[in-house]
């Protein structure tokens, strides 16, 4: 079992680095915000599917959470994220997922599955978080977790306050955004 699931994730890694990134400044006829050097970016080692991509540049542009997100995510070289959307998901409780596989108690893949239509830039954050929390080595199914704002939902599934306030943090953020795009000339 340990070994065929080792087998799995390394065909994974290697479909992954084989496949399309979502290093937009790679893209030769793109000229905007995120070919600059300055920009923030997707860490290399995180690919997502082209209907997440606008949502993904918008909240590099729009949520500081989301960039710190990312500069942490890109700390870790040897962890690889696979994002992808999961249609069946509205049939479900839940709107997004974090499957995490490790190696010697450090995390080397996660694929976050995210369901289509509401706040996705919400979920996406909200499971970057989750992907964090490992990398900080936290605990899910330790004794009094919950006094570290971590619960179970249900067999398996845990939930943290941490993650549920990147979340509604990037939803602040890109509220607030759109609020100051608005300007109000007044004439008298």
């Amino acid at each position: 079992m340990q070994q065929s699931l080792m087998r799995a994730v390394g065909a994974l890694l290697i479909a992954m680095s084989l496949g399309p990134s979502a290093t937009w400044c790679a893209a030769q006829d793109r000229d905007d915000l995120y070919c600059s050097p300055d920009a923030p970016r997707l860490p290399t080692t995180i690919t997502l599917p082209r209907q997440l991509e606008r949502i993904v540049e918008r909240l590099l542009q729009r949520s500081p959470t989301f960039q710190d997100q990312c500069r942490r995510l890109a700390l870790a070289p040897h962890f690889f994220v696979r994002i992808r959307m999961d249609l069946a998901m509205p049939l479900e409780s839940i709107r997004a997922r974090s499957v995490i596989y490790r190696k010697d108690r450090r995390p080397i893949l996660a694929v976050v599955e995210i369901g289509p239509g509401g706040p996705q830039y919400e979920w996406i954050a909200h499971e970057f978080e989750h992907l964090i929390e490992q990398l900080d080595g936290v605990e899910l199914d330790a004794p009094g977790a919950w006094r570290r704002g971590v619960w179970r939902t249900r067999p398996g599934i845990f939930e943290s306050a941490r993650a549920v306030a990147a979340g509604e943090a990037v939803r602040e953020e890109l509220r607030c955004y759109r609020r100051s795009d608005k300007i109000v000339v007044s004439t008298r």
